[in-house]
């Protein structure tokens, strides 16, 4: 399950501050998972895809917790908890929009 979103946190530049935890039984696999951000602003582009992150194949940690974080993070990682870092949450504006936005795990194969 999406657990915890850093969304355009405070200040002129997100990144690399954003990030997405996702939590569900210790050592689960994921298997055909999706993680998709899709754009909900009404006025210019609802439903396309902002960031789309293939997390097929990952294991959450023995935490119960994989994060998806900016390469570089500022933020504390619980111990025992499956890191995954991707170059665009380094993006400054960020990869996670500013305006109207829905996060979506999807399983798909």
């Amino acid at each position: 399950m999406l657990n915890e979103l850093k969304v355009n946190p405070p200040g002129t530049n997100d990144a690399p501050c954003e990030f997405v935890e996702i939590a569900g039984p210790p050592g689960a696999l994921l298997t055909n998972i999706y993680l998709l951000v899709l754009d909900g602003d009404a006025f210019a582009n609802p439903g396309v895809v902002k960031l789309a992150e293939n997390l097929d194949g990952y294991v959450l940690g023995s935490s119960g917790l994989l994060i998806l974080a900016a390469e570089g993070s500022p933020y504390t990682i619980p111990t025992n908890t499956t890191l995954l870092t991707d170059v665009r949450l380094n993006t400054p504006g960020g990869a996670l929009q500013r305006s109207a936005a829905s996060a979506l795990l999807v399983s798909s194969p």
